[in-house]
């Protein structure tokens, strides 16, 4: 396995790599235990508040990672802070006991499980964080957090008077755009809430609970759930209504409603309970959406309308692509599926197989579908090693096509300090490969001086019904970007913990044939070596530069002599 350099800084080596993988894994150190905290005084990192049901560290598309931790050298006035940045350049964000920029305040202690996550996007960061006035709505780059929204603040465009409650939801665009979901105070306003969004102008509401649902006659707004932007800006959420449930989209301009209790979708039936209004639904940037729902026959399966028409894609007892005597089973109790902007579908449940039932990752495109992965079955670490309970919440798509999720191991040398395991694939085509595993040995700083043992990590922010948008980074709450990088929470079996990326790319390619002669032999060897001293008679390729190291020496011969002889291209 190679390693390569992530964001312009040395990739920390994996010790115990995973056999059986072809492709380029990096991994870097964005933050470990006992580091200097930047922008602190002096102070360092003593615990990272993130991952083991909290939540893994999020990041967007320019590599750039937001994080919370504890902070030591202070007091406990200010002894918590969220970071932000890429690998090398993380900066501090806001700090416990700082003064906030916008509406003011004192930002407050951010280790509250239930809310405080941050969401990046364009290197800007947004959180329903703590301040001196309860939970507020914050954001902003690094050094300059600023307060959006204060509870007891005026509702924006309301009558005077009416003011924000409890802030429920929030959703940050790549381009800063902000949405929320806010209960409400005054009036005939009091204990209902509204979804506020300023993607399109001023912010503004956009949906009132108890008022008339957009396009749906006769309904009204019970509860207003889950939402998210997607990467052209636009925005999709999940409210209740009169009759069960609907999903919603701006895509033409207005909210409107794409799915909702009672519609018929051909070949289907009649959608009845749509499930996780707290949960938004997956929205690509064509304006298509990816959901989870019942029927009125009891039957409960995938929809989406990436076609351009509403379909089922899976059903409880539909036959699985291209797997002989199988079927889907469960899919009235796992998560929703995750929807990318190339209309890919990834989720997983429980198949029947042949009278047993087995986990199973699935993935469908426009073109067709393939079962990724099968409790049971061999996983890529290779040597008897098998995937076992796959974590369904896990799963993650991104706008490349590449898929990961983490699943429980069993098999051969399989015990408790190894038997969980993050898998990606390295390209929308390409096969899949163990990203990082329990028990695996960490270069830490990747120089050699600090090694440690994998013991529990922590990829993908869970169910969390605040903000988790199950699709990529649309909503800044991605734990896996579209250049292949995933960012974790590793806990290490020395009690230390750190914050890290990987990477996964398709391993290099190379023609070890350099004298085009149609065969792979001691002539292309003779040939290289020709070429490294000036005489390029006999050299199809480009440049004498075999291994690609910025020279042209005796080492390229070594690399084509090694090539020829079976090793994997350098």
């Amino acid at each position: 396995m190679r390693f390569r350099y992530l964001l312009g800084l040395p990739a920390a080596a994996l010790l115990v790599a995973a056999s059986g993988t072809s492709a380029d894994v990096s991994i870097v150190k964005i933050a470990y235990q006992n580091d200097p905290a930047p922008d602190t005084s002096g102070g360092w990192y003593t615990q990272f508040l993130g991952g083991f049901g909290i939540g893994s560290p999020v990041l967007d598309n320019a590599g750039s990672v937001a994080f919370r931790a504890f902070v030591g050298g202070g007091s406990p006035s200010n002894d918590t802070a969220t970071f932000a940045g890429p690998p090398g350049v993380v900066r501090l964000w806001a700090r416990e006991g700082s003064t906030l920029l916008g509406q003011g305040g004192t930002f407050g202690h951010n280790s509250d499980n239930g809310r405080g996550f941050p969401l990046i996007s364009g290197s800007r960061v947004a959180m329903m964080g703590p301040t001196n006035s309860g939970v507020d709505v914050i954001v902003g780059a690094t050094g300059a957090a600023a307060t959006y929204a204060r509870i007891g603040g005026q509702a924006a465009t309301l009558p005077a008077g009416v003011q924000y409650g409890s802030f429920a939801n929030l959703a940050y665009g790549a381009s800063g755009q902000v949405a929320f979901v806010v209960s409400l105070n005054g009036g005939a306003y009091t204990f209902r809430r509204a979804l506020y969004a300023d993607h399109l102008g001023p912010l503004t509401p956009w949906l009132i609970q108890n008022n008339a649902a957009p396009g749906l006659s006769g309904q009204s707004i019970t509860t207003i759930g889950g939402i998210s932007f997607n990467t052209a800006g636009r925005l999709a959420c999940k409210i209740g209504i009169s009759s069960g449930g609907a999903v919603y989209t701006d895509h033409s301009g207005a909210l409107s409603p794409v799915a909702w209790t009672g519609m018929s979708v051909p070949g289907a039936g009649t959608l009845s309970t749509i499930p996780e209004i707290a949960v938004a639904p997956s929205f690509n940037s064509s304006g298509r959406v990816a959901f989870r729902s019942f029927l009125t026959s009891g039957n409960a399966g995938h929809f989406s309308d990436r076609s351009g028409t509403m379909q089922i894609l899976a059903f409880q007892g539909m036959a699985i692509p291209g797997v002989a005597g199988s079927q889907f089973n469960s899919l009235a109790t796992t998560p929703q599926p995750v929807l990318n902007n190339g209309g890919d579908v990834a989720f997983a449940c429980e198949g029947w197989f042949s009278g047993v039932n087995y986990d199973l990752v699935f993935i469908s495109r426009p073109g067709g579908g393939q079962m990724v992965a099968r409790e049971g079955l061999p996983t890529p670490i290779g040597g008897g090693v098998n995937f076992a309970a796959i974590d369904y919440a896990s799963v993650r798509l991104n706008n490349a096509g590449q898929l990961a999720f983490v699943s429980s191991l069993a098999g051969s040398g399989v015990n408790s300090s190894n038997d969980r395991a993050l898998f990606a694939t390295e390209s929308a085509t390409g096969p899949l490969v163990a990203v990082l595993r329990e028990g695996q040995v960490i270069d830490v700083h990747g120089d050699g001086s600090v090694l440690r043992t994998v013991g529990a990590f922590e990829f993908s922010i869970p169910n969390d019904t605040r903000h988790d948008p199950w699709s990529g980074i649309a909503s800044g709450a991605g734990a896996f970007n579209d250049f292949g990088t995933l960012a974790f929470q590793i806990n290490f079996t020395d009690g230390t913990q750190g914050v890290f990326a990987a990477t996964v790319a398709p391993a290099p390619t190379c023609d070890p044939d350099v004298n085009g002669d149609g065969a792979v032999n001691s002539f292309d060897i003779a040939c290289q070596e020709m070429a490294v001293n000036g005489d390029f008679s006999c050299y199809t390729q480009g440049s004498a530069d075999f291994n690609q190291d910025g020279a042209e020496n005796g080492f390229d011969v070594e690399a084509v002599e090694q090539v020829v002889n079976g090793a994997p291209c350098p």
